[in-house]
């Protein structure tokens, strides 16, 4: 189906991202948020789609975002993220931020947004 990449500090987040993009087909690349994300990003021939955390630990997410999108221009990228407030629209444009995944991720969620954004 498509090549994904989670990027993602917590284990149990990062998981379950994983197992929902499994049993959709994807192929998964985990990645701890840190600068060895980076390489990962850089070693991957394709990724369609990519989930940052919003708040990793070791990395700033736009940075990560910014390298994906550089890396890979017609990649998907979405934040993920457990904040509750409202994201401006433009700023996430701005950012190449195709939208937001609220944690913990839901699989009727990953999957709607997989097919909205990807076909």
């Amino acid at each position: 189906m498509f090549s994904a990449c989670i990027i993602e500090d917590d284990a149990s987040t990062a998981q379950s991202l994983r197992a929902t993009l499994c049993r959709l087909g994807c192929d998964v690349l985990v990645s701890e948020g840190s600068r060895e994300s980076l390489g990962d990003i850089r070693e991957r021939p394709c990724i369609d789609v990519a989930f940052v955390a919003l708040s990793l630990r070791n990395a700033s997410a736009r940075g990560v975002a910014r390298e994906i999108r550089s890396r890979h221009p017609w990649s998907k990228v979405f934040f993920v993220t457990s904040w509750e407030g409202e994201f401006d629209r433009d700023v996430l444009d701005a950012e190449g931020v195709a939208g937001i995944i609220k944690k913990p991720p839901r699989f009727s969620e990953v999957k709607r947004t997989l097919i909205e954004h990807l076909g």
